[in-house]
């Protein structure tokens, strides 16, 4: 396959071979799809954006190498040195990871949906917001892996290995909760979780009714599609927040400061949301049927097709048309599904 090296003129396409020293090389953006760089010395390289697809990159020496938003989508990596190196914002979808060094390098939102990654040493790496769905870490050592805000739906993955790593959680009033506890689909029903700092975390399809979350900051975390009905959010922290689909039936919003964020089809039926901000937040479809909104800030909140019959605005409003008027004056975007 013809490849295009865009930035070096010192680097022909014979040289993408086994074995190959390119230490040190300008390789970004580079189209380097299917190459065999199976046991090349790669050390210090640039492959920022370079696409790497299907590559063979296994026994390849790669640390301290840069593949900042680098395509490595299906590459090969079995037994690969990238100790060190910069994987911010790559795509290792389906990668082989295994048997890797990966100490110390950063996977900062990366993309490693259904990666094997079994048996390689991630200590002390950077996983935070990488989305981890469906990897498998079989043997993996993750000592003081930083795992905060990683994505986690679905992955092999030992009790014992997560609190071998590190989550910059603080759960200040739950002895029986931990940091590594706070993932996706896990159960933390009636736990007390009030005050916690859980910035950007990966909560999707989690259990968490009836926990107590006050002035808990779960701002620009994902939250979409969990059990939140009859929790205690007061004063909670939930800007930029993603709620798509979430269960906040009866749940308590007073004064939580909700702007920006995302309640997409979410159920919030029966919640207290009084003195909340909504400011710019997105209700699209959302139930908000007998909710409290009394002096909740809704300027700029999108409602279009929300259900907004029974909701309060500092006093009992059961007629659509009122509802609809006073929230348009109060600077909500509404257009009732009534």
């Amino acid at each position: 396959m013809p490849y295009k090296i865009p930035h070096s003129d010192n680097i022909s396409r014979s040289d993408i071979q086994p074995h190959a020293d390119l230490t040190g090389a300008d390789l970004s953006h580079a189209d380097l799809r299917y190459a065999d760089l199976s046991y090349a010395d790669l050390r210090y390289a640039d492959l920022s954006y370079a696409d790497l697809r299907y590559a063979d990159l296994s026994h390849t020496d790669l640390s301290h190498t840069n593949l900042c938003a680098a395509d490595l989508f299906d590459a090969y990596f079995y037994n690969a040195d990238l100790s060190n190196a910069n994987l911010f914002d790559a795509n290792l979808r389906n990668n082989d990871l295994s048997n890797t060094d990966l100490t110390n390098a950063s996977f900062l939102e990366a993309d490693l949906r259904n990666a094997d990654i079994t048996r390689a040493d991630l200590r002390n790496a950077s996983l935070m917001t990488a989305d981890l769905t469906n990897a498998d870490f079989f043997k993996t050592d993750l000592t003081n892996a930083e795992l905060t805000g990683a994505t986690l739906s679905d992955v092999y993955v030992s009790d014992r290995q997560l609190v071998e790593a590190q989550f910059g959680y603080t759960i200040p009033h739950d002895d029986d909760i931990s940091p590594h506890d706070v993932i996706s689909q896990s159960d933390l029903s009636k736990a007390n979780l009030s005050e916690a700092k859980l910035m950007g975390v990966d909560l999707t399809d989690a259990n968490l009714h009836t926990t107590k979350l006050t002035s808990a900051n779960l701002s620009e975390g994902d939250l979409s599609y969990t059990d939140l009905s009859n929790a205690d959010l007061s004063e909670a922290e939930l800007c930029h927040t993603d709620l798509t689909e979430a269960d906040l039936s009866e749940a308590n919003l007073s004064g939580a400061d909700l702007h920006y964020a995302t309640l997409s089809r979410a159920d919030l039926s029966n919640a207290a949301l009084t003195n909340a901000n909504l400011f710019n937040a997105t209700l699209s479809e959302a139930d908000l049927s007998c909710a409290d909104l009394s002096g909740a800030d809704v300027q700029d909140a999108l409602m279009r097709t929300a259900k907004l019959d029974g909701i309060k605005l500092n006093g009992e409003l059961t007629d659509i048309q009122a509802v609809t008027s006073s929230l348009s004056a109060l600077g909500a975007i509404v257009t009732s599904d009534e």
